[in-house]
């Protein structure tokens, strides 16, 4: 090659590189329909169902007990759920009436939240009022994150503490995007929220992030930054592929770290490494020589069914070489199949289980080796009581394809649920078949795995009321996952079968401050103070339960039967009929034939509470039941002087 020619292409491969560079990093455009997503996000995280004005309403309340404050602030600061970007959100302090402008003390949003109806109250509903004036042209902050500013008015109906009256407020909010999920919603979240300084400087217009004029359905330009442990794994992973010199996975990986904020100091420094190896081993430019690479591995990705996974790999074998004609075509392709399966996917996360069956059984006919499909179908089935056809789907998954490992972890869910001695073994073998199968076992994204396998060690064990050596699973998995409230529920369980009230009532309390939604915790927090001290807790306790099924709220839950009809038979030993009768309602409402004696525990609660013409139709309705199978009354003394009471008209 001349000299002359050695420039020239030296040259281009520089001007790909920076136009790859600049096609990666520079500020991109949104479309239409993003923007308008970004919009409607904006105005309802401040003024929606679930929104700051709510949150300050619902804590306004003077009808809201404390613990029920806290939980709410608890709910709407802490991930999944929060609408802060963080603990450390900030906010102007303006409950105090003559807090109407800027640069006055900020507080972090829990502190604010947390005192809120200290300063603030109310004797009327939602009487916090926000009107959105107006919302700023998206912006991208340092953190490459979109962000607006949503300018409002607020006005406070109610009284501070001294008995003053509030004045209408200006205020801005601003509010950062993050798309989340299989459908790429943009999710707001509120990072600070200050008085309106109508001195302050116009935002920065070279930080506005322009809009096409298309309405693509394409993945988001702007780049999301994902959470600590995703970088971590992929830097784990491009290390080990480059040590085994597994090329193409050391590039896709490390240039998946290459993008965080955090990792990529650690992700350039083995990318060096690569492209060090890559100049001593091959003839061929590295650009060229990663292009051919990546697709080629991408194309064996695709063969095997892997159409996201291949899109990675094609993605970064175009960005290696933008003439390449052929990719984006391949990519277009594979884009049709991947919205097929997230479709496929959105039906059973919206519980359509019998139309996804249906659909993935048409996808599975167009693309029979697809062990995807089978595992989709396979949880489908599981929700639906197949047990049999999501074992066949199982099996059929494992046939075409061996090394897909989210297999056995779909697997050991489904015998995880089934909540048996038998089911928890197997279940407890799936996982560890997925982590074992995993290429990298010291992957820390496979650390949740590790203590879902630990859980059902641990539940394998409570079952059999092995309680010590239960003790020691379950501490184990809160030591690999601290947040796994299932695991602290049942530690607790196992504590309050040694009668250790003190720790069973610490770790229920703890499983339901990470999780207020589970149902099991509350159910043993209320059975654990009912064992310690009825005459104490004998409210809270049955508020304990009465919660745990009203969370369940499905008579197709295995706890459901039980659950109610402890709390039934609890609520009637207190002589709390009405609430009583209830309970025996959702066992009757079960199967009134399987569950016939429950008509005679209602009838006598009807009874005791007055309504003796109901009473008097449950006990025909278990004699009724008992003629049928030929179980005679006469036996039932209490049934007995009732019906004599009922007779007499007493």
């Amino acid at each position: 090659m001349s000299c002359y020619k050695f420039l020239c292409k030296s040259w281009l491969i520089i001007l790909c590189s920076l136009l790859v560079f600049q096609n990666v990093h520079a500020q991109k455009s949104l479309s239409v329909k993003d923007t308008t997503s970004i919009y409607s996000a904006a105005r309802d995280i401040l003024t929606g169902n679930r929104s700051f004005v709510t949150l300050l309403n619902f804590l306004a309340d003077p009808t809201n007990s404390e613990s029920d404050r806290k939980e709410s602030i608890g709910n709407n600061i802490e991930q999944p759920n929060n609408i802060f970007m963080s603990k450390k959100a900030v906010i102007e302090e303006d409950t105090d009436p003559d807090h109407t402008a800027p640069g006055k003390h900020e507080e972090s949003i829990e502190d604010y939240l947390t005192s809120f109806n200290s300063y603030y109250h109310t004797s009327i509903d939602n009487s916090i009022e926000l009107i959105i004036k107006s919302v700023s042209p998206i912006m991208r902050a340092d953190n490459k994150l979109p962000y607006v500013k949503v300018h409002y008015s607020q006005l406070f109906k109610g009284k501070n503490s001294d008995g003053k009256s509030f004045s209408r407020c200006y205020r801005v909010a601003e509010v950062f995007f993050v798309k989340k999920g299989d459908g790429n919603q943009w999710q707001a979240y509120i990072n600070s929220v200050k008085f309106e300084d109508p001195n302050a400087a116009p935002d920065d217009a070279s930080k506005f992030i322009p809009v096409t004029s298309g309405n693509s359905d394409a993945e988001p330009e702007v780049r999301v930054e994902k959470d600590d442990t995703y970088y971590k794994s992929n830097l784990l992973k491009g290390t080990y592929a480059l040590s085994e010199n597994k090329y193409a996975d050391a590039y896709r990986f490390l240039r998946e770290v290459q993008e965080s904020n955090k990792f990529a100091t650690d992700a350039n420094v083995q990318f060096a490494k690569l492209k060090s190896q890559i100049k001593s081993s091959v003839t061929m430019e590295t650009d060229s020589f990663f292009h051919s690479l990546l697709k080629k591995r991408g194309h064996d990705i695709e063969n095997n069914h892997k159409y996201e996974e291949a899109k990675v790999y094609y993605g970064y074998a175009r960005e290696c070489d933008l003439s390449d004609k052929t990719l984006p075509g391949i990519m277009a392709h594979l884009d049709d199949k991947i919205n097929l399966q997230k479709e496929l996917e959105a039906a059973y996360n919206k519980g359509l289980y019998d139309q996804a069956v249906l659909n993935y059984g048409a996808a599975i006919a167009n693309d029979l080796y697809n062990s995807d499909l089978y595992v989709g179908r396979a949880k489908c089935y599981v929700k639906l009581n197949r047990d049999a056809d999501a074992r066949a789907d199982f099996a059929s998954a494992i046939k075409y394809d061996v090394g897909n490992v989210s297999i056995y972890l779909w697997q050991g869910r489904y015998y995880e649920a089934k909540n048996t001695t038998a089911s928890y073994d197997s279940a407890y073998a799936c996982f560890v078949n997925y982590v074992n199968k995993s290429l990298y076992s010291d992957d820390p994204a496979l650390k949740p795995i590790h203590a879902e396998a630990t859980y059902c060690k641990g539940m394998n064990l409570y079952k059999k009321n092995n309680f010590l050596d239960a003790i020691d699973s379950f501490q184990v998995a809160i030591g690999q996952n601290e947040n796994y409230y299932q695991a602290l529920c049942y530690l607790g369980c196992c504590y309050l079968e040694k009668r250790d009230y003190a720790q069973a009532i610490e770790y229920l309390k703890k499983a339901i401050e990470i999780n207020g939604k589970y149902a099991d915790a509350h159910y043993w927090y209320g059975k654990t103070l009912r064992q310690k001290d009825w005459a104490k807790y004998s409210d809270e306790a049955i508020k304990e339960m009465e919660l745990a099924i009203a969370i369940i709220d499905n008579d197709k839950n295995m706890n459901w039967f039980s659950w109610n009809s402890e709390l039934a038979d609890i609520l009637q030993r207190s002589k709390k009929y009405d609430d009583a009768i209830k309970y025996y309602t959702n066992c009757i409402n079960i199967d009134p034939g399987k569950n016939f004696l429950y008509y005679l525990y209602r009838g006598e609660c009807y009874h005791q509470g007055g309504y003796n013409e109901n009473a008097g139709k449950d006990y025909y309705a278990y004699k009724t039941w008992c003629d049928k199978y030929g179980i005679s009354t006469d036996t039932n003394p209490a049934y007995k002087k009732d019906m004599d009471q009922l007779n007499t008209g007493k």
